[in-house]
């Protein structure tokens, strides 16, 4: 009997980020103290432009080769961060992220995306795409209204540009102190 290995995949751009935004979540860390929040590892820091969950080796290998010809297309750029938000009902927040000031080239990667992968997966998640960063997920969170003031405070802020010049396809392996990642495919862009 044919065995098939599942591996947890997801499509993202690779960011570094701007040095303002480090003195930012440096002080939200200190600010939020008292709070579970599990900060996202600066190393690991990204912008989603698809996750695809469990997929076989075969399914990567074939978005890895699909990802050259979708993103052929695309020329390196940049793009700004701005403003703190969160997930979740604001009595029940889980996310607290980073936004972006100009989405337009990072939505039409997640358009280049999905024209592909539909091809291939039926059941791509539907809802709308916001691009962000995550900087921290929150386990249960003792004052939602000290968080809602944090974001606030930084709602217009422009921290910086990144710089978008490659495209990773990663393999996420969950694992006690928080997710490894291993790039399984990388498309630099022109």
């Amino acid at each position: 009997m044919e065995r098939k290995e599942f591996i947890r995949t997801f499509i993202a751009v690779p960011v570094t980020l701007p040095e303002l935004l480090i003195r930012v979540q440096d002080e939200l860390k200190e600010t939020l103290r008292d709070e579970q929040i599990r900060w996202v590892d600066r190393s690991h820091m990204h912008l989603t432009l698809r996750f695809l969950g469990e997929v076989s080796v075969d399914d990567a290998l074939w978005v890895g080769k699909q990802m050259h010809v979708a993103y052929r297309q695309f020329s390196t750029g940049d793009f700004v961060l701005k403003g703190l938000g969160t997930f979740g009902h604001p009595s029940e927040l889980h996310v607290l992220w980073v936004g972006m000031k100009e989405r337009s080239g990072i939505i039409q990667l997640r358009e280049a995306s999905d024209l592909f992968l539909e091809k291939r997966f039926s059941d791509l998640e539907t809802r709308s795409f916001k691009p962000h960063l995550t900087l921290g997920r929150m386990k249960k969170v003792a004052d939602p209204k000290k968080i809602n003031a944090v974001v606030e405070k930084y709602q217009e802020m422009e921290f910086g540009r990144c710089v978008l010049s490659r495209i990773l396809l990663y393999r996420s392996i969950l694992d006690n102190d928080g997710p490894v990642y291993e790039t399984l495919e990388e498309v630099k862009l022109r």
